[in-house]
């Protein structure tokens, strides 16, 4: 791959002004040992207009060689900020990056990334998610994979070794895609989702329902770095809850759909919502009966029971947007951290 390659590394931001310091700062200390380094450029879609967050981006300009733009989306959403992203990438641009504004990549993010998609040849690669708690993050928590990605295909893999396992999905945490793919007229993330998340899974399945490959790079790393607002039952039940509650509207009908055949599939949802929540409450009671009443055995059981109820919910067209309020999302970054995993 030559050193002509362009790649823009895009994120969106909201309220998290020490997330993105900690996001700008890993972009500037990108390093490339195995391949020639890449004309490297970064979008920051502010949905705040945070004077805070321009500052820090005027910062990063003085002080990089990396061409750095600053908008303010005000239509509030993460579809919109996602969307403004695409918009604002150069023509010439040759990839996307596309990253969180509470994760921190490793120092050879791009450069893992760039080689995945030279070596598979995929239009779309996903990397790795790796959590990082709060000290005083419950030990169930840390340890019961709430967070993160991918666990099941990084215990197979070895570091270096290049198998990049298919995938029919990916997320915008931590995705490279050729941009080509996205200039598809009408390739853009739905608004409906712009407050319940989820949108960035539907637009990837879009993307491989098109015929195009997602693989998977579990060398390419980010951390996210989780807030102790997140890290606990509630926000957890939330998630659950609502991933259930909006599943169905992930795979939406065509809007032409003989009205028997929409009740026969709300019918469904009813039935495999109930389904999830019995197997959710026979889990609980099998733990109690065991005499296990610690989180790390009765989560499982209780993640099962929200989800159900979110399912059965969706059948009746309720749809949560668990981000419509996201004042314990944004806990100070300054707390200490543990690491989960290698």
């Amino acid at each position: 791959m030559s050193d002509d390659i362009r790649v823009a590394i895009c994120a969106c931001t909201y309220r998290r002004p020490a997330g993105l310091a900690a996001l700008l700062d890993a972009v500037a200390q990108q390093r490339f040992v195995r391949r020639a380094p890449p004309h490297l450029s970064v979008v920051i879609v502010d949905n705040e207009g945070s004077e805070q967050a321009k500052t820090l981006c005027d910062q990063f300009a003085r002080a990089s060689d990396v061409a750095i733009r600053y908008v303010h989306e005000p239509r509030r959403g993460i579809s919109h900020a996602r969307n403004r992203c695409l918009d604002e990438v150069a023509a010439d641009c040759d990839f996307i990056a596309m990253v969180d504004d509470d994760e921190i990549p490793d120092p050879d993010w791009i450069e893992q990334l760039l080689e995945a998609q030279e070596y598979s040849g995929a239009d779309v690669v996903e990397g790795r998610v790796e959590p990082v708690f709060p000290e005083d993050a419950p030990d169930w928590i840390v340890q019961g994979r709430y967070f993160g990605w991918h666990h099941h295909l990084n215990e197979r893999h070895r570091p270096g070794q290049q198998v990049y396992p298919e995938l029919d999905q990916a997320r915008t945490n931590n995705v490279l895609l050729k941009a080509a793919v996205v200039r598809t007229p009408g390739l853009r993330f739905d608004p409906r989702f712009g407050l319940s998340g989820g949108g960035d899974v539907v637009f990837f399945r879009a993307i491989h329902a098109a015929g195009y490959r997602i693989v998977y790079a579990p060398d390419a790393r980010v951390r996210d770095m989780i807030p102790l607002g997140r890290a606990n039952l509630r926000w957890l039940w939330r998630r659950w809850y609502r991933v259930g509650a909006n599943t169905r509207h992930k795979r939406p009908l065509h809007a032409k759909s003989k009205p028997n055949l929409k009740r026969i599939v709300k019918r469904r949802w009813h039935s495999s919502g109930a389904a999830a929540l019995a197997t959710g409450l026979a889990m609980l009671m099998g733990s109690l009966l065991r005499g296990s009443i610690d989180m790390g055995h009765l989560a499982p059981g209780i993640k099962q029971v929200a989800h159900g109820l979110g399912k059965a919910a969706s059948g009746i067209g309720i749809r949560y947007e668990q981000y419509r309020d996201d004042s314990t999302d944004r806990s100070a970054r300054s707390r200490p951290h543990r690491v989960t995993g290698s």
